[in-house]
């Protein structure tokens, strides 16, 4: 789900309980005073301490919540909006802005309350009793207590969100009452406007529903409480009840409308960022005042089940603290796909071992692209991966499983490793060691080059959300014919710190840097025949925030895995179901042979530096990890020869078969519909000859023909077609085509 569709639906909830528990107060009262007759003359009605109590203890509880959402989750947002101003001023203080804000808004709020109070209530100098709370429904939060109260009170007081009613006689002028009831809905529509501020611009769903949380049982409690006060002060009038009650509903709301418009809005991200800071300090700062001064302070004064409330405020307190380490997105596969062969061999504590530095140093935590749970989701995606299939007789499955597994993590070292030299110069480590510390940093990066030229400066790695933007270095955009109409890029621009920003970014995301528009329309395409709709072209960094399923893993195993006519799958050539020409047999070039998969992934065939302990990136990086890893899984390399495709004879076009499909322009000038047929050059449609590539390619060749034939019909002049000298044109396929095959919508 989206941010943005959360938080709509989060605020239109919180409307809804927000009027009901506004206007229930108006049949409860109703029916208390055709019995009592209770209205401002402050004749009270005895009644059960139990819905009191209840009241008082969810007061707490919504206390707690807040305490831990203020610490846990806004403060340390604040913070980061912040860090991300500085590194666009390139500037740094240690002066505590984030806490001066804070500051402000308490204050800010404390003075509301009183400017509010001033302006809107007669206060009396009459000495009176110090009063005491009995233990009925009308009086909550609280239920009785002898603690001491202010001598003076207001008529028809309650604090302006502190929901304490009080007994005291109200006046009977009624242009009074109403000055007095408009300005405690002033006061209030204030405290509710910077709520809903602050729910607005959170930046995450961890934030936004813890903050939820505790809003939803606060604003509860509050709407019970203004009911109530309403009520009793204008119990001839429930429409006016009703209609204030719906004015202090719609507050929060509208204003989170306006912090979501805020967030989203296309202004300069530095002013976001610097909004961001502002609200979310100015709200902390409002939330701790209504913490401690109208939540907690009022039940503690009161000494009755002290201890249940310390309890609810705890519980409050915990229930948002494991909600923080249990919230984030982890892994999940809509499609819940049956285990595959892999999970029965390769364990969790063998992934952990393999990469203790997964994303950007931080481990394979559940809640990051990388980790256990997303790569095992993904390979049941692909259950032939680390399977031990193979076509090869002379080797054992187990060794074929392996060489698999080796392959594919050799190729993430060169593409995603640590890649860190220095473990070689450190003097506490042997060269063994030294080599186990370096590819032991697979699955380190998530953008390709990690902070590189691709990425604004504002963006330091931090989180995967860092990816949204980037320079013009980072589109890699294709803007052929073919591209624009299969894979046409996302041409929104953003402004951030006075710098043009491109959205539609297609630079290199995931363990294999899947690069390029082509290719992510590609995977995008595989995706919708797996009944996951992604739009990835249009939000690319989709590739590494989406985790259901997880599709940095899966974009790496898709791109392992399938086939690129003329160029096999690595995983086929690594387990020796590959073909290849009579010469590369000759050569040593078949079976199971590692050098061909460093050049179908980045055509690199420069060989291994031998005399070196690591040598350089590239190709020769690539066969030492893929090496090292047998030599952890227990099982031999292959050839040593082929382990480079340096003296591979024949590239991968030299093994004649059809590659992808074209219109057949023998059938143009037919009187039938048009239609599509294999060929021998490459295109946007690929082919998978079944003699080549077997035959778990058939349902998707002949998607692939149809989609092929709707590209005609879409744009024939991409093809230089008109019903002129393509008369097909006139005739219509009965089918009804799109971009993804036959159209079922």
């Amino acid at each position: 789900m989206q941010t943005d569709t959360l938080k709509y639906i989060l605020i239109a909830i919180m409307l809804i309980t927000c009027m009901f528990f506004g206007l229930i107060p108006i049949k409860i009262i109703k029916s208390l005073l055709q019995h009592d007759g209770i209205a401002c003359s402050g004749h009270k009605h005895r009644t059960s301490k139990i819905p009191a109590l209840i009241i008082s203890l969810l007061t707490c509880f919504s206390g707690g919540i807040f305490l831990a959402i203020l610490f846990l989750d806004l403060y340390p947002d604040a913070n980061k909006a912040l860090s991300i101003v500085k590194s666009h001023g390139s500037w740094s203080t240690n002066y505590p802005i984030v806490e001066v804000i804070i500051l402000i808004g308490y204050i800010s709020i404390h003075l509301l309350e009183y400017v509010s109070h001033k302006i809107g209530h007669v206060h009396s100098h009459h000495d009176q009793t110090i009063l005491t709370r009995n233990p009925q429904i009308m009086d909550i939060p609280n239920y009785q207590s002898t603690a001491p109260r202010r001598q003076t009170q207001s008529e028809c007081e309650i604090h302006a969100e502190g929901h304490s009613i009080t007994n005291v006689p109200f006046s009977n002028d009624e242009r009074k009452k109403i000055i007095k009831t408009l300005s405690f809905i002033f006061a209030l529509m204030l405290h509710s406007s910077l709520e809903g501020m602050a729910f607005g611009v959170q930046p995450n769903p961890t934030s936004i529903i813890s903050l939820f949380f505790g809003l939803i049982v606060h604003k509860a409690v509050v709407a019970f409480s203004v009911g109530v006060r309403l009520m009793r002060c204008h119990h001839d009038k429930p429409l006016l009840v009703v209609f204030l009650v719906t004015i202090f509903a719609m507050m929060t709301p509208i204003f989170g409308v306006i912090g979501i418009l805020i967030q989203d809005s296309a202004v300069d991200e530095l002013v976001k960022n610097q909004l961001s800071t502002i609200l979310i300090g100015f709200a902390i700062g409002t939330f701790l005042y209504i913490t401690f001064h109208e939540l907690l302070a009022p039940e503690h004064e009161n000494e009755e089940n002290k201890f249940a409330k310390i309890v609810s405020c705890f519980v409050g307190i915990l229930i948002i603290s494991i909600v923080m380490i249990f919230s984030c997105a982890k892994a999940r596969d809509p499609l819940k796909l049956p285990r595959a062969p892999i999970e029965k061999w390769f364990t969790r504590r063998m992934f952990n071992d393999l990469f203790p530095k997964a994303n950007l140093g931080q481990g394979p935590h559940e809640c990051f692209p990388y980790s256990y749970n997303a790569f095992i989701i993904s390979a049941r995606y692909f259950p032939k991966f680390g399977s031990g299939i193979t076509n090869v007789r002379a080797l054992k499955k187990e060794e074929v499983q392996r060489r698999d597994v080796a392959a594919y993590f050799a190729h993430i070292i060169q593409e995603t490793g640590e890649n860190r030299y220095d473990y070689l110069n450190e003097t506490s480590l042997t060269e063994e060691q030294a080599l186990k510390c370096f590819y032991q940093g697979g699955l380190y990066h998530w953008f390709e080059g990690g902070v590189g030229p691709n990425i604004t400066s504002s963006n330091k790695m931090y989180t995967v959300n860092d990816g949204e933007a980037c320079h013009s270095k980072g589109r890699y955009c294709s803007e052929t014919a073919e591209a624009k109409f299969w894979s046409r890029c996302n041409g929104q621009n953003v402004t951030i710190a006075g710098e043009q920003l491109y959205k539609g970014c297609y630079f290199g995301r995931g363990p294999l840097q899947l690069s390029w528009n082509y290719n992510y329309g590609r995977f995008q395409y595989w995706l919708y025949t797996q009944n996951i709709k992604v739009d990835l072209l249009k939000e690319p960094n989709l590739v590494m925030t989406k985790m259901d399923p997880p599709l940095a893993m899966l974009a790496s195993l898709y791109f392992y895995m399938t086939p690129s006519p003329p160029k096999p799958s690595m995983h086929s050539i690594i387990t020796g179901s590959w073909v290849t020409t009579n010469e590369n047999k000759k050569a040593g070039y078949k079976d199971s042979v590692f050098g061909p998969t460093s050049l179908v992934i980045n055509n690199e065939c420069t060989g291994e530096q031998k005399e070196e302990i690591l040598g350089s990136a590239g190709e020769n990086r690539r066969i030492k990890a893929y090496k090292w890893f047998c030599e952890y899984f227990k099982v031999r390399p292959g050839n040593e020869r082929a382990l480079s495709c340096r003296t591979m004879p024949q590239g991968f076009d030299l093994l004649s078969h059809n590659h992808s499909w074209q219109p057949n322009w023998s059938t143009t000038w037919k009187s039938s519909p048009c239609d599509c047929i294999p060929t021998q050059y490459s295109g946007a449609l690929a082919y998978f000859d079944p003699k080549i590539y077997g035959y778990d390619y058939e349902e998707l060749n002949e998607n692939n023909r149809l989609r092929c034939v709707f590209s005609i019909y879409k744009n024939p002049k991409r093809f230089n077609m008109d019903e002129s000298n393509s008369p097909c044109l006139k005739h219509k396929v009965k089918l009804r085509l799109s971009k993804y095959g036959i159209d079922s919508s």
